[in-house]
């Protein structure tokens, strides 16, 4: 096998925005929603991700940038999206370039990413999703995985839920599945880019600073709210947040320790709280838990709207806005000029209170 070889795809793949939104999920790991969904994918002339995946024996490690600034791939989404891929890998050969990879060969060999958003990141436009979409878009070309649209749904998923919307065009829902491996949770076309044609949504960008919504309190308690209340949904009858307080009350056929157990399945730390008895109340009375919990990033529930698009495809030539390359050009890049994309795109409970500082 030379060693000077590098084979590369480029391709792009629209954001999607959901009409009727997944609103919590069943598995965190896998990202399996608790309901069905359903977006419309935009239009990829003014949002899409454009996304450069490239191969070499040269490459010493994984790597990825992202509109020009590296990142990890350590993280547990893309780790789940590349052993997917790689083990759904074939056989790859360019007899022009002289260049031949055996399927046993992606395991060893690494990874050069280059990913550009023509669309505010990190701004509520689904940035993530169109984002996990065509990397695995693009990895599953350059690595010719045999898997339809539907299966391959499946694999971005695992990276940002929505992102398996993204791989269509038009109106697509979002399957919720009923397997513990995920494997029915997947995305169907309902209808193409064609079926309502004049569909015309408009989107204001006013800024394009990243605020770090981590510092945030307001999004940690909501995110919060919304894994207990997700868990436990049978139990939770309501609740009510105190921005102020940073508090929240939860109310529901529910013991304390259920939610201190359910917090920490979450993520959160429990080491601080403390159970305090409340006076007896009748047995018809519900539960209520009192928490309060620390702050986290979650993601906005409201997404700004455009014209829905064409499914994603890999491009012919490289794209006008391709993506930027590191100041600092690392030692190999992801893209050699002599490497241009190849291919064409395709109760009962007692009242009780708990109170906590996690």
């Amino acid at each position: 096998m030379a060693e000077k070889w590098v084979l590369t795809v480029t391709a792009q793949t629209p954001t999607n925005i959901a009409v009727i939104k997944y609103w919590g999920k069943r598995d965190e790991n896998l990202i399996l929603p608790i309901n069905d969904s359903i977006s419309v994918t935009l239009d990829p002339q003014h949002l899409c991700t454009t996304t450069s995946v490239a191969v070499s024996p040269a490459f010493t490690h994984d790597r990825m940038w992202l509109n020009g600034k590296e990142i990890s791939l350590s993280g547990g989404r893309y780790q789940n999206c590349l052993r997917e891929l790689r083990a759904r890998a074939s056989d790859v050969e360019d007899e022009e370039k002289g260049i031949k990879i055996a399927k046993k060969d992606w395991e060893k060999l690494h990874l050069h990413i280059a990913s550009y958003n023509n669309f505010p990141t990190a701004a509520g436009l689904a940035s993530s999703a169109a984002g996990f979409a065509c990397l695995v878009f693009s990895l599953a070309k350059l690595m010719k995985v045999k898997e339809d649209h539907s299966k391959l749904s499946a694999i971005a998923r695992q990276g940002s839920g929505s992102a398996c919307r993204s791989l269509y065009g038009g109106f697509v829902k979002w399957i919720m599945g009923k397997e513990e491996n995920g494997s029915d949770s997947i995305a169907v076309q309902l209808a193409d880019e064609k079926h309502w044609d004049d569909l015309v949504i408009i989107i204001a960008v006013l800024s394009t600073v990243l605020v770090d919504i981590a510092q945030h309190p307001m999004i940690g308690i909501y995110d919060s709210v919304m894994n207990i209340q997700n868990l436990l949904l049978a139990s939770v009858e309501s609740f009510d947040i105190n921005i102020e307080q940073q508090k929240v009350t939860v109310k529901g056929s529910v013991q304390p320790e259920t939610v201190l157990q359910t917090v920490s399945k979450s993520g959160k730390a429990t080491s601080f709280w403390e159970a305090v008895e409340a006076p007896a109340a009748p047995e018809s009375k519900s539960a209520e838990t009192l928490a309060a919990l620390e702050s986290k990033p979650t993601e906005t529930p409201t997404e700004p709207e455009s014209k829905h698009a064409e499914a994603p495809a890999e491009l012919e030539s490289k794209p006008a806005e391709a993506p930027i390359e590191p100041e600092s050009k690392p030692a190999e890049t992801p893209i050699e000029p002599e490497s241009k994309p190849t291919e064409a795109p395709e109760p009962e409970s007692k009242h009780a209170e708990a109170v906590g500082v996690a």
